[in-house]
Formats: C-alpha cells, sequence, structure tokens
C-alpha cells in the first residue's frame, strides 16, 4: 500500500488511475471555484465509466436534544450568512452538490441522505466526539451573529457536556448526503 499526501485541487496521480474516487468532508472548505477545480481533478483521475462520489455534512440538520433543536439552525443561518461573504461552501453543501457533478460532465447522478442519531445513554467515544463538537459549536457561536441565548446555551453546553450527555433524553442529529456521479466512457 502507498499513501501520498496532496492538494484535491492538484491530486498527485495520473489521468484515469482509479476505478472511483471517495472525497468526504472536503467540499465545505472550499470556495465554488476551488470545489469546480476538485471535481475537474477527481474526474480527471478517474477512467472512463468509474464512479466518482463526495459525502458532505449538512448543519442545517444538526440537533443535540435536550437542547433546543433551533440553537443549531439559528447558528447555521448566521454561518451561511458570513460564509456567503468569503465564498465558502459551507457545512450545509451536502445537499447541494448536483450541479457541479452535472457541470463536471458526470452521469447517473445519485444522491443519497443519511440521518445519524446517537442515543443516551451515548458510550465513551460519543461522549468525547460530542464535548469537541460542543466546544467547537461555542466557538463558532462566538465568532458569529446570534442571540446572547444562543450564545449563552452553547458555552454552558460546552462548559459541562455532562449535563447534556447524561441525560435520559440526549440525541446527537446529524445529516450526510453522498452524491455519486459516473464519468463518461
Amino acid at each position: 500500500m502507498e499513501c501520498r499526501v496532496g492538494s484535491v485541487l492538484d491530486l498527485p496521480f495520473a489521468a484515469a488511475t482509479f476505478d472511483g474516487v471517495w472525497c468526504a468532508n472536503v467540499a465545505q472548505y472550499l470556495t465554488e471555484a476551488e470545489f469546480t477545480r476538485a471535481m475537474g481533478e477527481l474526474c480527471r483521475v478517474t477512467k472512463p465509466g468509474g464512479l466518482v462520489a463526495v459525502k458532505e455534512f449538512d448543519a442545517t440538520l444538526l440537533q443535540m436534544l435536550p437542547l433546543d433543536p433551533a440553537i443549531f439552525a439559528r447558528l447555521a443561518a448566521a454561518r451561511r450568512a458570513k460564509a456567503a461573504a468569503t465564498g465558502l461552501l459551507g457545512a450545509w453543501c451536502g445537499p447541494l452538490l448536483g450541479p457541479f457533478f452535472r457541470r463536471a460532465g458526470l452521469t447517473d447522478l445519485v444522491r443519497k441522505g443519511w440521518l445519524i442519531e446517537r442515543w443516551a445513554p451515548p458510550p465513551r467515544p460519543t461522549r468525547q466526539f460530542v464535548a469537541m463538537g460542543l466546544r467547537f459549536q461555542a466557538g463558532l457561536a462566538a465568532a458569529h451573529d446570534v442571540s446572547p441565548a444562543d450564545r449563552k446555551a452553547l458555552q454552558a453546553a460546552a462548559a459541562d457536556p455532562d449535563r447534556l450527555l447524561d441525560d435520559p433524553d440526549f440525541c446527537l442529529r446529524e445529516a450526510f448526503v453522498v452524491t455519486r456521479g459516473r464519468v463518461p466512457a
């Protein structure tokens, strides 16, 4: 097995190297122009008839119960407003990638979404993941235009994640979308 490090904007592989390529959780950090370029690279390294698949997050569906489910929706809206100025696709881009696939010339597009739920009682790895995620979300809230009440709720949850995680009604809900297309033969 060989491992290579490179940029999705300039993949270190020859044209038509792979039967299929997989890219996960990258598009959200790219601008439209960068993702268009990345799609070109993914297509370039895929053999004719091969598959290109991209998995992305959909932050518009994020919830951590028993926190008010609307907190994350409002934070996502604030993040979208701020991201519009930078041009980043953002953590809500999962359902929005179809046009990029069509513009790249891919055919036979298939999109599938998954709602992942982690209910109480969460195992240790989930607890660690949620604690880290709450710190991240609280940091995002501090940097975006959200209400003081939402900011305070996220800061409190981040400061004491066990209070949320030990609640018998705890549930982490997150959504992902995989978009897949075929390189024309």
